[in-house]
């Protein structure tokens, strides 16, 4: 089994194929996780692809104290004139962040996609104003919450709404942060800065706080400033 990159030998749970070696030929029987089993053949040049379909995901299984988990590794045998080879297994780690989409600085919302079996994440906002506003986004019994804080203080309070949405990938689901009133300037508590790392988010495991995914890689998005733009009209020159 090849492991996917970043992933120190393991896959990734976002991945949406999996891929190895073998005999030119040979049945490749893949157990996805105890799930399910499914098969593919090695090509000319040795090497085999399956791609995942749209009710198949891979589950993070490394982390066995979390509350969002598979049991099993990912289970691969080779199969060759009825015999078959001992599995070779590859464990899935929780991915990171996928994407952003890229956020206004004066703007009310921030969306971006997480991997399916993130059960916590963090989005840290850099302000204009010199502040550090971080959401702690946490699966519950009762659903997604938010912790909010400023400068490493919590607020107790919630200025934010939070909607969870699928997408055509069933690795992944969008989270997008709403700011609550955002009809008065007196709510909006920041003006996010316009550099390179003023807005991130970090993954992690759901089993205790500062858990992160992935060696705590951070994902980063550049609000930008949307120009305006005037259309002028041409002059009425007719009499």
């Amino acid at each position: 089994i090849t492991p996917s990159a970043n992933f120190q030998g393991d896959l990734g749970s976002t991945e949406r194929s999996i891929s190895g070696t073998g005999i030119a030929g040979a049945t490749v029987k893949i157990d996805l996780q105890g799930s399910k089993t499914v098969e593919t053949t090695v090509g000319s040049d040795g090497n085999w692809t399956y791609n995942l379909k749209n009710n198949e995901v891979l589950t993070q299984n490394v982390k066995q104290d979390a509350n969002t988990k598979s049991t099993k590794p990912v289970s691969v045998k080779q199969v060759m004139h009825g015999i078959e080879s001992t599995d070779t297994t590859a464990n899935v780690q929780l991915s990171d962040v996928i994407t952003f989409d890229e956020p206004l600085q004066a703007g009310r919302d921030i969306t971006l996609r997480v991997p399916h079996d993130a059960g916590r994440f963090y989005v840290i906002i850099a302000s204009k104003e010199g502040n550090s506003f971080q959401y702690g986004i946490n699966k519950t019994d009762n659903g997604w919450q938010v912790e909010e804080s400023v400068n490493n203080r919590a607020t107790g309070k919630t200025t934010t709404e939070l909607t969870v949405s699928t997408t055509s990938n069933p690795a992944e689901r969008v989270f997008k942060l709403h700011i609550k009133d955002s009809n008065q300037k007196s709510d909006i508590p920041f003006t996010m800065k316009a550099d390179a790392r003023s807005v991130m988010a970090r993954v992690h495991y759901d089993n205790s706080k500062g858990n992160p995914a992935v060696g705590g890689k951070w994902t980063y998005t550049t609000p930008i400033n949307t120009n305006p733009t005037i259309t002028v009209k041409a002059p009425d020159t007719h009499n």
